[in-house]
């Protein structure tokens, strides 16, 4: 059942204010958990993106973007808890971080959160960027109670990067227990490409030297996956030599040593209008199952046409279906399935997703929480696609109880948003670049980045971020 969420607790204060739904949902129970107070002249304003989830208990812990450039990064990063599986929250914002909160960073970026069970805190891991848009290292700040965060630590330093993936073993049975791991892509010497990766075994206060994957296909890692036997997986996209692949990187001793790549599959994938791209999200059941879902236009007629974002009124592109694929090893992959949201016929282009799973007796009992971005007029039908002044984005929901063997059917959960009421980036106008689904007391929850129009007195944007429980 669908989670009512009626109140919004600002900051730590004993204020509590009443909550009220986006007017552009088709839902009640969407609420606003946070929003950008800041005026910074060289960022845009207000806008919010890119929420990431974690839940511990009833404690659920959203990280996110606020304050963001055209170009890199942003702001600062924001932060909202509940502590009461999402009836009322807490919300603020990290310090130390950029200039702009006692930092010496310019820019802040691509939030992850995880919880690091053994050792009792949540963890906030993100990036730095420097002026000229390179990413610089790995920040993490600490939380006891996801009210109260540290100053962040460095746990890795480096020249150029982008991308990464963020996580904690919390399986009680692995050796590796309360380890947390970071893997980015590392582009500072200019010429190799490479997925290093930083460890801590102490809650996030110290960390590891990184250690270097074994070969150059590597790309650009989105998550890592944990089984439960402490086996580690570093998932990502533009892997393999020609760029083309989704790939995975294991690791069988705790992060010492990185297995070589392995290809998992093709990357065939329509760029859409926004900002959008082939990332993978993972999720891993208690038996040791990962599970990884991405876009992909393969089942799609006029598949992968070169330059359709770049000419969308004058070309074709297929739209864009999520696909599934599972592993029980990281190294061994099942052809990836299309997830039936849409007809094959349909003009709906989907990406942006995020994942969740709540493990049953076994893999085929599990049940899967798939979140998603998509574009109901992607194809306007004349052999042309929408662009940003004409694309509706909505915010969607699917979700499936036999671990993927078959889907209940998706949910619209907010829009249609116009696209020029997203925050503009280099990379086209966004709402993130990936998102979280999860189980909270055994039922789906999701966050949004979602917007209104554009103020025409202030010219101020109006993009947030929101929470929901979600119907399966």
């Amino acid at each position: 059942m669908k989670t009512r969420l009626g109140l919004v607790m600002v900051g730590l204060a004993a204020l509590v204010v009443a909550a009220s739904p986006v007017s552009l949902a088709n839902t009640d129970d969407l609420v606003k958990i946070s929003q950008d107070p800041y005026t910074d002249p060289a960022a845009q304003h207000a806008t919010e993106v890119e929420p990431v989830l974690v839940v511990h208990g009833d404690t659920i812990v959203a990280a996110f973007q606020v304050g963001r450039f055209i170009g890199a990064g942003a702001d600062n990063i924001g932060w909202a808890t509940s502590k009461d599986a999402g009836k009322s929250w807490h919300r603020g914002f990290l310090s130390g971080t950029t200039t702009l909160v006692g930092g010496v960073w310019p820019r802040i970026s691509l939030p992850l959160v995880a919880y690091d069970r053994k050792h009792g805190v949540f963890l906030i891991a993100m990036q730095q960027f420097d002026d000229n848009g390179d990413g610089r290292g790995i920040l993490v700040a600490r939380s006891s109670d996801g009210l109260h965060w540290s100053a962040p630590v460095q746990a890795a330093s480096t020249h150029g990067e982008n991308g990464h993936g963020f996580a904690c073993d919390d399986s009680p049975k692995s050796p590796y227990y309360g380890n947390c791991y970071d893997s980015w892509l590392d582009y500072s010497d200019g010429v190799t490409v490479t997925n290093p990766i930083v460890r801590s075994t102490d809650g996030g206060l110290t960390w590891s030297a990184p250690v270097l994957s074994p070969d150059v296909s590597a790309g650009l890692p989105d998550s890592i996956a944990i089984q439960p036997n402490g086996r580690l997986v570093v998932l990502g996209r533009n892997g393999g030599l020609n760029g083309d692949q989704a790939y995975a990187i294991s690791s069988t001793d705790g992060g010492l040593t990185l297995q070589p790549t392995v290809d998992i599959t093709t990357h065939q994938f329509d760029y859409p209008w926004l900002r959008a791209d082939p990332n993978l999200s993972s999720a891993v059941d208690a038996h040791g199952t990962i599970y990884v879902v991405f876009p992909d236009c393969r089942f799609r007629t006029n598949c992968i046409n070169p330059g359709c974002r770049f000419q969308p009124t004058t070309s074709f592109c297929a739209p864009n279906d999520l696909l599934l694929t599972t592993s029980s090893n990281g190294v061994d992959w099942t052809a990836p399935a299309r997830i039936p949201i849409d007809a094959l016929t349909s003009s709906t282009d989907h990406f942006i997703t995020g994942l969740g799973v709540l493990s049953g007796s076994d893999s085929a009992h599990d049940r899967l929480a798939l979140t998603y971005y998509y574009e109901s007029n992607a194809n306007l039908g004349d052999g042309t696609t929408c662009d940003f002044t004409n694309c509706l984005v909505s915010a969607g929901f699917i979700s499936s109880a036999d671990g993927g063997r078959s889907w209940q059917h998706a949910q619209r959960i907010a829009g249609p948003m116009p696209e020029a009421s997203l925050v503009l980036t280099n990379a086209g106008e966004m709402v993130a670049d990936y998102i979280s689904a999860v189980f909270v007391d055994g039922e789906p929850f999701g966050a949004f980045a979602l917007a209104r129009p554009i103020d025409s007195n202030t010219g101020l944007y109006n993009e947030a971020i929101y929470a929901t429980g979600l119907d399966d």
